[in-house]
């Protein structure tokens, strides 16, 4: 398995979709408890099992890192039949137009939610992008139940936090993840230092 390969990481995604019925709700329940300390936990390794990367290292620790994360979204979302349904981008586009989207807009529209204490998120973000991966675990789970927390459906592309977190160290991720995030700050800011010129 080339854990840089789409089939592979859409393999994880949908494995962890699929967990609606009891058993995997346990599943879930037990990557949220192994979210404390997921590069450590083993718990995550049992159950993602033949999906993770035969090789160590960090796209092992990156597969397990994202199931966490997604057991931890998930738990806000269950439905009267007793599943879940984790907001994905997909709903706000029709499925032929869909593009995967980085994990700076799902903070984008958490940002824009918050209002007060926007000044805190953006602090944290910022200290994220300068996270090394061994240290990521941690701040991503802290937005991951913020996001879950918040009062709209968030959507989050588990497959490109994936796909990105397995590109970390390079420049890229971290400067789309930066676009994507301020995108409407900048936005907000042009606008208002428009309307002081004109009046």
């Amino acid at each position: 398995m080339n854990p840089y390969d789409k089939a592979s990481i859409n393999n994880l995604v949908r494995f962890l979709q699929k967990q609606r019925d009891a058993e995997g709700r346990a599943k879930l329940a037990e990557l949220r408890r192994a979210a404390a300390d997921p590069l450590r936990d083993t718990r995550s390794i049992w159950i993602l099992g033949g999906l993770l990367p035969e090789t160590s290292g960090w796209p092992f620790d990156a597969y397990r890192l994202v199931g966490t994360l997604y057991a931890i979204h998930a738990q806000r979302f269950t439905t009267p039949d007793g599943g879940y349904k984790v907001p994905g981008f997909s709903e706000d586009d029709d499925s032929t137009s869909y593009q995967p989207r980085s994990f700076g807009e799902s903070l984008r529209r958490l940002r824009t939610q918050l209002g007060a204490g926007q000044d805190s998120l953006d602090k944290r973000f910022v200290a994220l992008l300068d996270s090394d991966r061994e240290d990521i675990a941690v701040p991503l789970r802290g937005f991951i139940q913020r996001i879950a927390a918040a009062e709209a459906r968030i959507p989050v592309d588990y497959g490109r936090i994936l796909t990105d977190l397995l590109h970390w160290e390079g420049d890229h991720t971290k400067r789309q993840w930066a676009r994507d995030y301020w995108k409407t700050a900048r936005a907000e800011q042009e606008d208002e230092d428009l309307f002081e010129t004109t009046n």
